[in-house]
């Protein structure tokens, strides 16, 4: 008898060993899988932030390609009305168009845009609306100054 009882504590100790191996792997394993939810909510995030760099970047490709058009409009209309003395309404109603898209688009532009409220701001966004209508050769280069220093787009390429 007192040969067998050794056998009894191999036994006693594996059937330990084993219960603590399987306590430690469920622990392991629920830890994994914190890491990767973590990993997949940040992943989530990650992808949610470039899809709106995106978003607000096509809005300053639209206003800067609808800022063209108006100059285009702009240039025809006042060459026009220098040779004949008057516009086709075709011509105004196309200009008018293009200004209420391009007020959509730069809206867009404004609604979000960090450091909205500042004085300095305000004076650029007026000075577009302005020359909108007054100097439309000068809208792309206001438009690309105010995208310059949009903190929303600045990691467009990562």
């Amino acid at each position: 008898m007192v040969s067998q009882l050794p056998n009894y504590y191999v036994l006693l100790s594996s059937l330990i060993s084993g219960i603590m191996l399987l306590i430690s792997i469920v622990i392991n394993n629920y830890f994994q899988l914190k890491r990767e939810e973590q990993q997949q909510i940040r992943q989530e995030k990650s992808e949610q932030q470039k899809w709106y760099r995106e978003k607000i970047y096509d809005c300053y490709r639209t206003s800067i390609q609808l800022s063209t058009k108006i100059l285009q409009e702009y240039t025809e209309i006042n060459a026009k009305s220098k040779s004949q003395n008057t516009v086709p309404q075709e011509k105004r109603t196309n200009l008018m168009n293009l200004s209420l898209e391009f007020g959509s688009e730069f809206a867009l532009i404004i609604a979000g845009y960090p450091g909205k409220d500042s004085k300095e701001f305000k004076e650029k966004i007026n000075r577009v609306h302005k020359s909108l209508n007054e100097e439309p050769w000068i809208l792309r280069p206001m438009i690309t100054e105010i995208m310059e220093h949009d903190s929303r787009i600045k990691g467009i390429n990562k």
